[in-house]
């Protein structure tokens, strides 16, 4: 089923707009001014607690990264959409393929542990903004089963994944920043 769900998106579900736009969706650079925008906008609410924000953050990111890409992945081994013999020819790919294994998606792991630990540490106030980020969480995954190099259970366990991790850094960093001052938690 994940494969015929990977192999109608690839062939039926294209469209020339998607084709355009959902190869720039999956690329770091595209969402480099979001990345600074999230930045900018934790600096200006935790005050002088920002680099505190920053750095779980980056534990955030570290820790789903090294999750999905050299825990997970090196374990399953499982084989691309576009390295997979019995389908590879049946549809192109929009961008290079990889060597690396597709489960689970790295992208889909690191974009949904950024968006929950942002939305649930500071998102309370800005709904918006929390539902705007898993939607852009959402978007990358998706963009992965789309351009061909990844199969849709890869995106899915990537979310599933990267969820729990913001979620366990959310819980991490109230125990350390809220223990630390609980008058500049931001999220009170």
């Amino acid at each position: 089923m994940d494969k015929q769900i990977f192999e109608w998106i690839v062939t039926e579900g294209r469209t020339t707009f998607l084709d355009s736009i959902l190869p720039l969706c999956r690329d770091k650079l595209f969402w480099l001014p979001l990345y600074l925008g999230l930045v900018v906008y934790l600096v200006q609410i935790s005050g002088k607690d920002s680099w505190r924000w920053i750095l779980m953050i980056i534990l955030t990111v570290t820790l789903s990264d090294q999750l999905s890409s050299n825990v997970l992945k090196n374990k399953v081994k499982r084989v691309r959409p576009c390295r997979d013999l019995s389908i590879k020819d049946e549809y192109f790919t929009l961008i290079n393929c990889s060597g690396g294994y597709s489960f689970p998606s790295s992208h889909a792991t690191n974009h949904m542990a950024i968006a929950n630990f942002i939305g649930l540490s500071f998102a309370s106030k800005q709904k918006r903004l929390k539902w705007m980020l898993y939607v852009w969480a959402l978007i990358v995954g998706f963009a992965q089963v789309y351009v061909g190099v990844h199969y849709p259970i890869d995106v899915v366990v990537g979310w599933l994944l990267g969820f729990m991790v913001g979620l366990a850094t959310y819980f991490l960093a109230q125990i350390w920043i809220k223990k630390k001052d609980k008058h500049v938690n931001p999220i009170a």
